[in-house]
């Protein structure tokens, strides 16, 4: 029995999960997907080099962390309010006017930290307070305040 062309395609369409790409070569469906998956893993490759590299090269530029120092503000204010309370002489002008050179000051001396590239926490907020962190007794003697 001869086979006509008609009965070739059938012959040929009785395989489904088989393309033919041409008359010697099959090309199988499963192909497809190891190629999208070695493609988007070379993608994922470069895209997590490129990251690490930029995430580094920041981590190069501005150092790895910014020194923290603790200050206690509100230890230094307290005495000097007490100070200025002990004066019988200090009338509201008086202290209102001592209270802004003391926050002025204060601003200077921490501008000087900010300078200087270091980070001052308010250590009420700490929960653990290293004692070589905190910078209280320098500021206060910066200040004039003498802590007990």
């Amino acid at each position: 029995m001869e086979q006509t062309p008609n009965d070739q395609q059938s012959a040929g369409e009785a395989e489904p999960h088989v393309a033919r790409a041409s008359s010697n070569q099959a090309v199988r469906p499963g192909n497809n997907l190891l190629v999208i998956c070695a493609v988007a893993a070379v993608f994922s490759g470069f895209s997590g080099v490129m990251s690490w590299h930029f995430a580094t090269k920041k981590v190069a530029e501005i150092g790895m962390s910014a020194p923290v120092v603790l200050l206690d503000s509100a230890r230094i204010a307290e005495k000097k309010i007490a100070d200025a309370m002990v004066n019988s002489e200090t009338n509201l002008q008086k202290a209102a006017d001592e209270g802004k050179l003391f926050v002025d000051a204060l601003d200077k001396t921490l501008a000087e930290y900010t300078a200087a590239g270091i980070v001052v926490v308010n250590s009420s907020v700490v929960v653990n307070r290293p004692g070589h962190l905190d910078i209280t007794k320098d500021v206060a003697a910066r200040l004039n305040v003498k802590l007990d």
